[in-house]
């Protein structure tokens, strides 16, 4: 479906009651912009978001995907304690692999905090036979935090 500006909600959009693609203003400045509900599929590679909240100190899965499907992964991970003027960040790059006999490696870099650091993050694979690589996230406090991750994942 091709919309027109003239509702004030989008320019472009094709659209069903599942992901939707959007290209225009949606109630924001006015910029154009696009918006993907889901993942993006780059030939070899795939982008996807997602957000988890978090209000304890257990392990917590922030991300996880098919290792029969993508090998590596870079992650851009954001955690804030809050909103407005008083939260606090901590910014992490991530990046995992996965090699031929089922061993991860992770490195973290670019480490940017505003209020020191949140917590811990660990990877893990194949737990109980599920064939998934997860993201792990450890918070060092239990107030309330909400995590953000961006992934961009490549093919086997």
């Amino acid at each position: 479906t091709l919309y027109s500006d003239t509702a004030g909600s989008f320019r472009l959009a094709v659209a069903k009651t599942t992901g939707n693609l959007l290209v225009g203003v949606q109630a924001d400045n006015g910029e154009d912009k696009l918006q993907v509900n889901g993942s993006i599929q780059f030939a070899d590679s795939q982008l996807l978001t997602r957000t988890t909240s978090i209000n304890n100190t257990s392990t917590t899965v922030i991300d996880s995907f098919n290792a029969a499907s993508y090998r590596t992964a870079k992650y851009l991970v954001q955690i804030s304690d809050g909103i407005g003027p008083t939260a606090k960040f901590h910014v992490v790059e991530i990046v995992v692999l996965l090699d031929n006999v089922g061993n991860v490696y992770k490195s973290e870099y670019g480490i940017i905090t505003t209020g020191g650091e949140k917590g811990t993050f660990d990877v893990d694979y194949n737990v109980s036979g599920n064939g998934l690589l997860r993201l792990l996230f450890t918070a060092s406090s239990p107030s309330s935090k909400v995590v953000k991750v961006a992934r961009q994942s490549i093919s086997r």
